[in-house]
């Protein structure tokens, strides 16, 4: 050891994966570092034993707080310099502005007891900025979140031993998601709405929650057009307005790990709640804490949850996106499948909306900073088709101007 909580740092790939509840406190549950063997990976770049799929500036930097930590003996080394897990997430909290060490140093799979302990936020909710641990292998290993979308996250990390550097697709469900998420500073969570569906700048931008959150939009009043909120943790933060701001309606409902959703699901006044897990689906009619209204299993623990009014009767029921196939049904119940089709890539992030303000709501997708929007639930073309937001964005779809129609947005 030296000096305090420092030790010789490194990061080894485990050789082998079973699935653990995550906890800020490292559980002895085995992850591997990311790897394409595992359903839900891919790996856009490397393995690169150059730093062209890390970013932030990193090149095995061995300078400020991050070197005296992690750098020099405690990093292995090849002909292009230093690697390291540990050196390159600590580079980029440096370079976020985390003046100083706050008392985290040590082997990657120490961190987060030691983050938890020293009051900083651990928790099992990705955010730009934060750092993704394992707690798995001889030494565990952590990387940096680039990207959080509804569908996946992206992590890039550096590799001691192996010494080469890469970029991670980590499907949400997963079994290679992290055990954490550390808190250490973020990049800051935003909104940006438009009131077309076309390119162009935006209507409107402001904050609102935190990095990590889970947005939400919908008609919580049943008044005008639709307005902001997120979930955390289970918790419901919504408002009224699109602005900063504080909640206006505050609640408990669902868990931790549940997949939220919105809808008006009894074709009463606005929008109310309800949970996606692992194929069961659990909807209440009020936005406050209570039982759920409906609670009945459709589709598989793996799909995304969707939501629409698919035949144009003013509520909202359910489907599911699977690969790149919908399957849709007009009831919230369980049952067959009403409506499927196949539309857009099994990578892309679905979304539903009124785009031409007529009858009821369609799909589209959203790839790369691309938006693809049909006017109809069926296979076929695009009927719009633009660019709005960048590719680590995540979509989101409502009536921000209460005119009629659905255009995006995107949270950030």
């Amino acid at each position: 050891m030296r000096g305090g909580l420092s030790v010789v740092s490194v990061c080894f790939a485990a050789l082998a994966l079973t699935v653990a509840t995550a906890s800020a406190t490292p559980s002895g549950s085995i992850h591997p570092r990311p790897n394409t063997s595992v359903a839900g990976v891919t790996r856009p770049c490397g393995p690169a034993e150059d730093y062209r799929c890390t970013k932030g500036g990193y090149a095995g930097k061995s300078e400020g707080w991050p070197g005296v930590l992690y750098g020099a003996a405690y990093a292995s080394h090849n002909k292009y310099g230093l690697h390291n897990c540990t050196l390159y997430a600590a580079y980029r909290v440096w370079k976020n502005g985390v003046s100083k060490s706050p008392g985290w140093s040590g082997n990657a799979n120490e961190w987060a007891t030691k983050a938890a302990a020293a009051g900083t936020r651990v928790d099992q909710a990705p955010a730009v900025g934060s750092i993704a641990q394992w707690n798995g292998g001889e030494k565990g290993h952590v990387a940096y979140v680039d990207a959080v979308t509804s569908r996946y996250i992206e992590v890039t990390d550096d590799n001691y031993w192996y010494n080469y550097t890469d970029r991670w697709r980590i499907a949400r469900g997963s079994a290679a998601m992290p055990d954490n998420f550390i808190h250490f500073k973020d990049v800051g969570a935003g909104w940006y709405q438009r009131n077309y569906n076309s390119s162009g700048p935006s209507a409107s931008s402001f904050g609102y929650g935190r990095p990590g959150d889970w947005p939400l939009v919908g008609n919580w009043d049943g008044v005008g057009g639709d307005t902001v909120g997120v979930f955390r943790g289970g918790t419901w933060y919504l408002r009224n307005a699109n602005s900063a701001g504080k909640a206006k309606i505050k609640f408990s409902y669902g868990r931790s790990p549940d997949i939220p959703i919105v809808g008006n699901w009894d074709g009463v006044g606005g929008d109310t709640v309800g949970v996606f897990r692992k194929g069961t689906w659990y909807l209440r009619n009020y936005n406050s804490s209570g039982h759920s209204s409906a609670s009945f299993s459709y589709g598989r623990s793996t799909d995304i949850p969707v939501v629409g009014d698919w035949d144009g009767n003013g509520t909202d029921t359910i489907g599911v996106f699977r690969g790149n196939t919908w399957y849709l049904r007009n009831s919230n119940s369980s049952g067959p499948v009403n409506i499927k089709f196949s539309y857009g890539r099994s990578t892309d992030i679905p979304i539903v909306g009124n785009w031409d303000g007529v009858g009821g709501d369609t799909v589209g997708v959203f790839r790369g900073g691309q938006w693809y929007e049909r006017n109809y639930n069926s296979s076929g073309s695009s009927s719009s088709t633009f660019g709005y937001g960048k590719p680590s964005d995540w979509p989101i779809v409502g009536d921000w101007d209460g005119h009629i129609g659905d255009t995006v947005g995107v949270f950030r």
